[in-house]
């Protein structure tokens, strides 16, 4: 048995099919009561793109990106978008949107917090409960380099105090002393200059 729905509105058909042929009983005759029920398909989300990846500095500012939400199916689709880590951030992380309709969300990162010299990764994530495939997720990467910073030295260099290493430009901390110094970088390793007597 096959049907189709194509000239027909949201609702309840009910038919019936009669199946007839000869037998010696008598019972040549059968029908089968038939039900259709026709709903609207539901909304479906269709986001774009497929994933972000942001690139900057530890305490930079990072330029915002766009994510668009689409209805490719039916009916209103209202939605949340949110991301699953404390750094991501979603402007109007809600929504309602019509059959074919497109809304735009800027998506924005946080640095404040994180370590240079590493990838973090995390989830843009949207929700429709009435939609036929929610939830949809982004991947959504963030790479941070170290904030160049050069190290500066002043005052007595008798011992080379102030000849601070070429290069040294990713200090994340600095002790002096009277007559040596020390540089933490951002890769974890130290850069001693001055006095070496000891």
């Amino acid at each position: 048995v096959s049907y189709s729905t194509l000239a027909l509105s949201t609702g309840v058909y009910f038919a019936a099919i009669t199946v007839a042929g000869s037998s010696p009983t008598g019972n040549s005759t059968q029908t089968v009561a038939v039900v259709l029920t026709v709903t609207n398909a539901p909304p479906e989300i269709e986001l774009t793109p497929s994933t972000m990846a942001f690139e900057g500095v530890v305490l930079g500012s990072l330029t915002g990106q766009t994510l668009r939400v689409s209805n490719t199916g039916q009916g209103t689709l209202t939605y949340t978008v949110r991301g699953d880590v404390f750094w991501l951030s979603v402007s109007n992380a809600t929504g309602s949107i019509g059959p074919g309709e497109v809304r735009a969300h800027t998506v924005r990162v946080d640095t404040r917090g994180l370590s240079p010299l590493r990838t973090y990764t995390g989830r843009l994530i949207v929700e429709a409960p009435e939609a036929g495939n929610s939830p949809q997720i982004v991947p959504v990467s963030l790479l941070l380099s170290p904030l160049i910073r050069p190290v500066v030295a002043w005052g007595d260099t008798g011992y080379g105090q102030c000849d601070v290493p070429l290069g040294l430009n990713d200090a994340v901390a600095v002790a002096a002393g009277d007559l040596h110094s020390l540089a933490l970088r951002a890769d974890g390793t130290v850069t001693a200059w001055g006095g070496n007597s000891y």
